[in-house]
């Protein structure tokens, strides 16, 4: 259900530039074969890996970070938050 609700444009499909699945059995779940060609195919995402099947702090402090910054960006720009 969650799979198909980031890939169907009727739910979030098309509304995430990069999307990140951290989950024991990431690498393996064959359920995830739809999420993983719609990052293949739709997302530009290769210098991003997206399955994890192991928690890394370092990766997820960077991710943040990263983040924050843009957000920032954004702010001093002017941008207005959009849902």
């Amino acid at each position: 259900m969650l799979v198909r609700m980031l890939v169907d444009k009727e739910f979030w499909g098309g509304k995430f530039s990069r999307i990140y699945w951290f989950s024991p059995s990431a690498t393996v779940d064959d359920s995830l074969d739809p999420l993983r060609e719609y990052v293949k195919k739709i997302q530009d995402q290769d210098e991003d890996p997206t399955f994890h099947d192991e928690f890394d702090p370092t990766f997820i402090r960077k991710l943040l970070d990263k983040q924050k910054k843009i957000t920032e960006y954004l702010k001093r720009r002017g941008s207005k938050k959009t849902v």
